[in-house]
This record gives C-alpha cells, sequence and structure tokens, in this order.
C-alpha cells in the first residue's frame, strides 16, 4: 500500500505586500506534514508523556533531550524529524531492503507488512519504531544504536514521545538531520 500524499502546501503565513511589519514567524522546515489527528488520541499523549520520562533516563546518555545531556549521537529531535521524514517513502525502502537483503527482509516480514498496511504515517512510524526499539539493526544492519533492554510499555511510551517530538520538531522549525 503506498502512502498517502501528506497535508503539504501553504504553511499558513500571510503574504502581505504591505509595508507593515508582521510578527515574525518560526523558520518553518519544508515538510509535507502528514495527518496529525493521532496526536490528539488520549492514549498516545499519556504514553508520549511517559517516553518523555523514559527519554530522560535512558536516551540522554548517548542523546541531546532539551538541551541536556550526552553527545555521542545527534540530538533526539533531529533523530526523530529524520525517522519522520524517512517513513514518507519507506515503501521503497522495503523493496530495496527485500531485494538487497533478503534474508533481513524474511526475518522482519511480519512486521515490515504491518508497516507497509498502515496508512496513517504517524502510525506506521509507531510500527517502525517499536521494531527498532526491540532490535535496532531489524531493518539495517549499519544501525548505530546499541541493544536496549525495554519493557513492552517503555517501547510503547518511547515511540509515542519520538513521534511526537519528530511532529513538533518541524513545526518548530528545527533543522532535521540530512540524510
Amino acid at each position: 500500500m503506498s502512502r498517502p500524499q501528506a497535508n503539504g502546501g501553504d504553511s499558513g503565513q500571510n503574504k502581505s505586500s504591505s509595508n507593515e511589519q508582521e510578527p515574525q514567524q518560526p523558520n518553518t522546515i519544508e515538510f509535507p506534514m502528514p495527518d496529525l489527528s493521532y496526536l490528539s488520541d488520549e492514549v498516545f499523549q499519556r504514553n508520549a508523556k511517559m517516553g518523555r520520562l523514559v527519554a530522560k533516563k535512558r536516551c540522554i546518555l548517548c542523546h541531546k533531550i532539551e538541551g541536556r545531556g550526552a553527545i555521542l549521537q545527534p540530538p533526539l529531535v533531529q533523530v526523530s524529524m529524520r525517522r519522520l521524514k524517512r517513513m514518507l517513502d519507506y515503501d521503497q525502502y522495503l523493496t530495496q531492503l527485500e531485494t538487497e537483503d533478503p534474508d533481513r527482509f524474511t526475518a522482519g516480514k511480519k512486521t515490515f507488512e504491518a508497516i507497509r498496511d498502515e496508512a496513517d504515517v504517524l502510525k506506521s512510524m509507531r510500527l517502525w519504531l517499536k521494531g527498532y526499539l526491540r532490535q535496532p539493526t531489524f531493518d539495517n544492519s549499519q544501525a548505530k544504536m546499541p541493544l536496549q533492554v525495554l519493557t513492552p510499555a517503555e517501547i510503547e511510551q518511547l515511540a509515542s514521545y519520538v513521534i511526537q517530538l519528530g511532529v513538533e520538531g518541524y513545526q518548530k522549525g528545527e533543522t532535521p538531520l540530512e540524510d
């Protein structure tokens, strides 16, 4: 199943030809934001709040979170933004993975099919994150993150937090990692 087109287009800024000074808008990154309705789900919101706490205990050992933490890896907001962007064309990546690393594809086929079948980009990102947090190399033998010992609840919470962080990063005009 191919991903639905994201809600792109006008960033909502008025383009006035008058000489009036308009309030300075944050520097927005051009990004075709997907449907964000999943973010309003109560369970998602609760998990994201708890995920923030888990991240401040666990992820902060390697990533900066809210300006604090280690610098072994890029800030978590930038990693989250890059993943959100990659989810827009994940079908293409899976097709490539199936051809170039058929054993890895076969091993993760159930997860990959669930990701492909999910039309909502944020929900497909949740499925990807759950696979990644269980086994960082599940779809990429070159993944840098070491294996983490996380409970299923922590995985769900971190997945929600990372999704929220990626969306907020684009909304605030943060700079995503380059591919």
